[in-house]
């Protein structure tokens, strides 16, 4: 297939449809990789929830960051209260609007790819905690 742009895992439909095993030949690659879909496809809803928790509790804390420099200024009071709208709403609001997002990115992939996209995707996280020294 094509490759769709804006997804760092389209990658994985931009790749040869063959590939050579063990002196087998050439063989399609969906013929192996459509078994994960199938198997994880009834899940893709909640690994997308999943996956979106997960880049939050990675990257959460770049975003409270921010957020303290740019409260800093103002009075104690306003900070707290504006700190937790931002972890009540903010985050519950990225939550549940970023997670059906996700899910229609991942939508973009051909079916046969899209399990092994997402266990692609949390093993790119994984890597991502390890260097951010969270594991």
């Amino acid at each position: 297939g094509l490759c769709r742009p804006f997804l760092f895992l389209q990658l994985l439909a931009c790749l040869s449809e063959y590939a050579y095993f063990s002196g087998v030949g050439v063989v399609k690659l969906s013929a192996y990789t459509i078994h994960i879909s199938h198997i994880l496809a009834e899940y893709f809803d909640e690994m997308s929830l999943m996956l979106l928790a997960t880049l939050l509790v990675v990257y959460g804390d770049i975003i409270n960051k921010h957020i303290k420099r740019t409260l800093s200024p103002y009075h104690f009071v306003i900070r707290c209260a504006l700190f937790v709208v931002l972890c009540a709403f903010g985050y519950g609001a990225l939550t549940v609007y970023g997670a059906p997002f996700l899910h229609h990115l991942f939508n973009y992939i051909a079916y046969e790819y899209r399990g092994l996209a997402f266990v692609v995707a949390f093993f790119a996280l994984g890597l991502a905690a390890e260097r951010r020294r969270y594991i």
